[in-house]
């Protein structure tokens, strides 16, 4: 841990906290779709933060918008990450069309 704490120039207490797993909920995971797409270190990835992973319902605080909630069996479904996003692109493109017209 020392020697790859030195090769990223990171205190070893960082580098421990980066490896300890993060905890995998049982139920539904919530998530922010423009946060997802828009992952500002590689475009072609989507971008899962780890504080989806708690049962928060508040708010997107980087877009102040609509979070949605995606159930295992959503992910059962879908079977790959590519099918699972465009269900959830499919899922948020509705639900703006009706957040447009007052719905």
């Amino acid at each position: 841990m020392r020697r790859l704490a030195a090769l990223c120039r990171l205190a070893p207490g960082d580098v421990q906290v980066l490896s300890a797993p993060a905890p995998v909920p049982a139920g539904e995971i919530t998530y922010c779709y423009r946060c997802l797409v828009l992952n500002p270190t590689d475009v072609f990835s989507p971008y899962w933060r780890r504080a989806w992973a708690g049962d928060s319902t508040s708010p997107c605080q980087a877009h102040d918008g609509w979070v949605g909630r995606l159930s295992p069996a959503d992910m059962v479904q879908r079977r790959n990450l590519p099918r699972l996003l465009k269900m959830l692109e499919r899922r948020w493109h509705r639900i703006e069309r009706q957040r447009r017209h007052g719905r």
